[in-house]
């Protein structure tokens, strides 16, 4: 198959043994054992280009099992173990429900009280991530701490407001 991934400009030729299609988080996703990387990689179908049906066989992997593969899989790999910051968030108890129980964030929860949770994730992936998972729930929750995240979040604003007034 010929796939693109994300910020590429060009897609990749790859041998795929196909294992299972799943429709999740309003996606489809096509999970199998990929050549190049010699492992089992998730594919999102939106981002494959062209496809070539082959006369050959493969048998699926023995200890292969989607309900332990994915999710999982799609979550950022936290790269610099130990190398953590603390996210902290207030916020009316109904948002911070779904927040909390949030497919990516539910899994860096550390704390949790009435109008307050904690989270535990790398600064990088949290400037990368949380601030398009949070940008939604508007006036419901707001960053207590870490101050350069809550920067990150108006510069996110900013830019959507420069981008809206063109």
């Amino acid at each position: 198959m010929s796939y693109r991934k994300s910020g590429d400009d060009e897609s990749n030729d790859r041998q795929v043994d196909p294992y299972r299609i799943i429709y999740w988080k309003n996606k489809w996703y096509l999970v199998g054992f990929c050549h190049l990387r010699d492992g089992v990689r998730t594919f999102r179908v939106d981002r494959i280009e062209s496809l070539i049906l082959t006369d050959e066989t493969f048998e699926q992997l023995e200890d292969f099992s989607i309900d332990s593969y994915f999710p999982g899989n799609l979550l950022p790999i936290m790269e610099n173990e130990g190398a953590t910051t603390t996210l902290v968030i207030n916020g009316d108890a109904r948002t911070l429900d779904e927040i909390c129980h949030h497919w990516f964030l539910g899994h860096y929860l550390k704390e949790r009280t009435f109008n307050h949770a904690e989270f535990q994730l790398e600064e990088d992936m949290m400037h990368k991530y949380i601030p398009q998972i949070l940008l939604p729930y508007g006036r419901g929750v707001q960053v207590v701490e870490p101050l350069s995240l809550k920067e990150e979040i108006i510069k996110n604003l900013s830019d959507l407001i420069e981008f809206h007034q063109k």
